[in-house]
């Protein structure tokens, strides 16, 4: 893959992460434990295809376009599901009930389908650029993220807000 292109693959896809992680911050704050466990394991499981599939391939074919601070912090260093979920703070319980705050839905949708564009963009920008072989790679991993993405976070929060989803989504 040319340069140029991995550089604009990258940021479109930097920009999807960051979009799924201000959602699930806002998640965080605003929903019950149940919620957020279900949300950041939808999200986890999106974003780890989307690196794992798309991005290091692209990283290890140019290794300079890595962010330094990732350069720096080896998957050993992150903490395992337990240590992480023991980090997190208390919450207190959700009286109201397991259905998402419409406040939150009508915040976290829009950021969501943003996401899975920029997703899809960088498919196209990598079908008009590359190799057949080189697509259908990063195409399978793009597929599995936005799978995650739709069936375990955008689906439920449509189902319980069907208003919010625009037509052209449903």
């Amino acid at each position: 893959m040319r340069r140029d292109v991995a550089e604009r693959v990258l940021t479109a896809l930097n920009d999807a992460s960051l979009e799924m992680n201000l959602t699930l911050v806002l998640i965080q704050e605003e929903c019950s434990d149940e919620e957020l466990r279900k949300y950041r394991r939808g999200t986890g499981r999106a974003m780890g295809y989307l690196y794992t599939d798309v991005i290091m391939p692209i990283l290890k074919e140019h290794p300079d376009l890595e962010p330094e601070e990732t350069r720096e912090r080896r998957p050993d260093d992150y903490p395992g599901p337990q240590r992480a979920e023991r980090r997190t703070a208390p919450r207190q319980p959700d009286e109201s009930s397991s259905r998402m705050k419409r406040h939150v839905a009508e915040q976290a949708l829009p950021a969501l389908f943003r996401a899975a564009a920029a997703m899809n963009n960088t498919l196209l920008l990598i079908q008009k650029e590359c190799s057949e072989e080189e697509f259908l790679a990063y195409r399978e991993g793009t597929e599995l993220a936005m799978g995650y993405l739709y069936r375990e976070i955008i689906d439920p929060i449509s189902r319980e807000h069907p208003d919010l989803t625009p037509e052209e989504k449903k």
